[in-house]
């Protein structure tokens, strides 16, 4: 038939599938068996993570809620570790000098407390690169404005550091400024 039409011999792939149809169409034995109608799910992929339950709407809701105690957790460890690397500056150096250009100590300060931080984030569980945006704002807070706290809080300063450090920072800052790049900008 197919040469009467002009179309040519048929392909092996066309005569297995006539074959096929004949097959179904005459319905002897089991051939209703081998149609298949939809997807084949004998190899269906589950795409959901392992261990994950998923329906849980108590332990969803929990979850959720700690994500912004994890934000205000995580800017805290970048301002606590701006603390601990002034303090390490501290415990080595002794008091800044006049002298000291302001931009590498701020970078200096800024590279520790990030060490710092990372540091603290593997004690908190915070992980390296979650919430890196907001312990870099911490870290910024910090070294903008550290001396703030210092003006604020000087006896609280003063037994870490010490009275001569404390009223060294007083001397060489303004209360209620940001220092920027030697700059003490009033806010």
């Amino acid at each position: 038939m197919q040469r009467a039409l002009g179309y040519g011999a048929m392909s092996t792939h066309h005569m297995e599938f006539s074959a096929r149809l004949a097959r179904i169409e005459s319905g002897a034995g089991s051939s209703k068996t081998t149609l298949y109608v939809g997807m084949d799910e004998t190899y269906a992929v589950s795409y959901g993570r392992r261990g994950v339950q998923r329906g849980n709407s108590v332990a969803d809701t929990i979850r959720n809620l700690g994500y912004p105690l994890m934000v205000i957790i995580a800017f805290v460890v970048g301002l606590t570790a701006n603390l601990a690397a002034r303090l390490a500056d501290f415990m080595m150096n002794g008091l800044p000098t006049a002298t000291d250009n302001i931009d590498i100590q701020m970078a200096i300060d800024f590279g520790t407390a990030f060490v710092v931080s990372s540091v603290l984030g593997v004690f908190f569980r915070i992980g390296i690169r979650d919430f890196m945006m907001v312990r870099l704002i911490g870290i910024a807070a910090g070294t903008l404005a550290m001396h703030n706290i210092v003006h604020a809080y000087p006896q609280y300063f003063e037994p870490v550091f010490s009275q001569l450090w404390v009223s060294h920072i007083m001397t060489s800052t303004d209360a209620a400024s940001i220092v920027w790049r030697g700059v003490s900008i009033a806010i």
